[in-house]
């Protein structure tokens, strides 16, 4: 399966349409695809919920193993920044107390540990870039945080708490060195 991800994500590299694509589009033709490549049956829409409303919002997909809520996707189209647009997908997974919330261009996935205490900085532990980004370096990354399996085991959550405590620890030590610098200085 992780083998499909990365020839998947390496079709993604070399298609030309993905300029033209509009939010619809890269939810079809990229997002379900990749939750399909995952394991996800995406004909179910018990498993894979989409257009689910929360607080006034919309989140453009929960995944929800056993029917509950576990991972909420929300998904701008191709290319489109998506800074502005972090504090709603954060909302929405606080209010259903979901613990993983995710968005994506379908290039950039952003992963969060929506209810971490902090700003959304210290909610964000992993950003992937499918163009940038070796495929081979970037599927078993979306493979380990959103593979059905993993999900459904908790592993995923195990490893986006990981990934946090490290980010964390590196960013502790960046200030750390700065600090030192300016001490010496």
């Amino acid at each position: 399966m992780e083998e499909q991800l990365v020839g998947y994500i390496e079709s993604l590299k070399t298609n030309s349409r993905l300029a033209d694509m509009d939010e619809a589009s890269t939810k079809q033709a990229i997002v379900i695809k990749m939750l399909s490549l995952l394991g996800w049956d995406i004909f179910d829409v018990d498993e894979v919920k989409p257009d689910l409303v929360v607080k006034s919002h919309t989140v453009d997909f929960s995944l929800r193993p056993n029917n509950t809520n576990s991972v909420f996707i929300n998904v701008k189209k191709v290319h489109a920044a998506l800074d502005k647009h972090q504090k709603q997908i954060l909302a929405c997974a606080r209010a259903e107390g979901v613990k993983l919330s995710i968005l994506t261009n379908g290039m950039a996935w952003w992963f969060y540990l929506s209810m971490q205490e902090g700003g959304i900085e210290q909610k964000k532990f992993c950003s992937i870039d499918l163009l940038k980004q070796n495929p081979k370096d970037s599927a078993p990354i979306l493979f380990s945080l959103l593979e059905r399996d993993s999900i459904t085991s908790g592993r995923s959550l195990q490893m986006a708490e990981s990934m946090l405590k490290m980010r964390h620890k590196r960013n502790v030590e960046k200030y750390l060195a700065k600090a030192w610098s300016k001490l010496l200085a």
